[in-house]
């Protein structure tokens, strides 16, 4: 039985009925990586900006093989590229997720590693790659291509995830089904936060009005975490509170508050570089992303090159922790607060 608390929770995987507006997505994404008489597809991505549910739907689907009756068995590991970005982290979580064998970080060496991940097997076996796009070196790509795992990759969109990426390779992998989810609507947000709210307190009229819900779905700019937090976080003011239901106050100031949490946990899974990054441009912006290495460079051993940086550049924006102004080949990047 779902919990309360998973269901208010944006980054819990939901079960299947509490899914609005990605099951087309799921279906596809089920559907691609199902296996067939010519064996499962080796490779799928699934695109879309921040909040769109991407996760969600890789997630889900792994759950729905692993437990749901009629669907054909599969092992998957799940890995945040946030977290696990070198080449040789990434094949040892896949190895460490999907193969029972014994193995030591520091012991066991790269070509090892893969080759423990090409051994047959009996079940497919997936590497989910989310944030596909913090790939330090994005030719463990293609050291899993040559595996016997099959590969989705998860990211806000194939420019990044393809820039600076060697010609050959990114020939090898452009072949595979594209599912994406676009940002959603504040209908659809209204949709999401309907059936969970009537999950959580009951159908509106009593703890909450339906105008509530419309509000936040209109300002929560199409991101599901914003509005799904914003829920939670609105609940949390009325139950402390002596009002008799949920009221636009409850709301208003529950906007801003949730928002602030999603970027400090943004800004928590930093890596010591990306938070670096970070701490230059909310110091000194606006800034140049050749400035920013140059600042960036003088407070950490061993630096990044300035193409990783503006790679950090990019992920940061994307996750609005900081915004770009001036021109696209020369932007200045700025920290963004919580209004903007």
């Amino acid at each position: 039985m779902i919990s309360e608390e998973q269901v208010l929770d944006e980054e819990a995987v939901p079960t299947r009925d509490l899914v609005v507006h990605r099951r087309d997505e799921l279906d596809r994404l089920l559907e691609a990586l199902r296996p067939t008489g010519t064996g499962p597809a080796d490779l799928c991505y699934l695109l879309g900006p921040t909040g769109t549910g991407k996760t969600m739907v890789a997630k889900l689907a792994a759950d729905l093989f692993a437990n749901a009756e009629g669907m054909p068995a599969a092992d998957f590991a799940h890995i945040n590229c946030w977290h696990h970005y070198e080449r040789k982290d990434i094949l040892y979580q896949a190895v460490e997720q999907l193969r029972d064998v014994p193995i030591h970080h520091n012991a066991t060496g790269r070509s090892q590693l893969i080759a423990h991940l090409g051994e047959p097997v009996d079940r497919p076996q997936f590497v989910v790659l989310d944030e596909a796009d913090q790939l330090d070196d994005k030719r463990v790509l293609y050291d899993l291509r040559e595996s016997s795992v099959n590969v989705v990759l998860v990211a806000n969109n194939e420019e990044d995830l393809f820039r600076n990426i060697d010609e050959r390779l990114q020939s090898r992998l452009s072949v595979g089904p594209r599912i994406e989810c676009l940002a959603y609507t504040a209908q659809q947000l209204t949709g999401i936060l309907e059936k969970r709210a009537e999950w959580v307190l009951g159908s509106p009229g009593r703890n909450y009005e339906t105008q509530h819900l419309e509000f936040i779905g209109t300002n929560a700019d199409g991101d599901a975490r914003v509005a799904i937090r914003t829920l939670a976080t609105a609940i949390d003011e009325w139950r402390s509170s002596d009002a008799s239901a949920i009221t636009r106050s409850h709301i208003e100031t529950a906007l801003p508050a949730a928002r602030e949490e999603l970027r400090q946990k943004s800004i928590d899974q930093l890596n010591d570089h990306q938070r670096a990054v970070y701490d230059v441009v909310v110091e000194h912006g606006p800034i140049t992303t050749n400035n920013c290495h140059v600042c960036y460079g003088d407070r950490v051993e061993d630096p990044r090159t300035q193409r990783t940086v503006r790679t950090y550049l990019t992920k940061l924006e994307q996750y609005n922790l900081i915004e770009s102004e001036g021109p696209g080949n020369c932007p200045k990047f700025v920290g963004k607060s919580i209004g903007n």
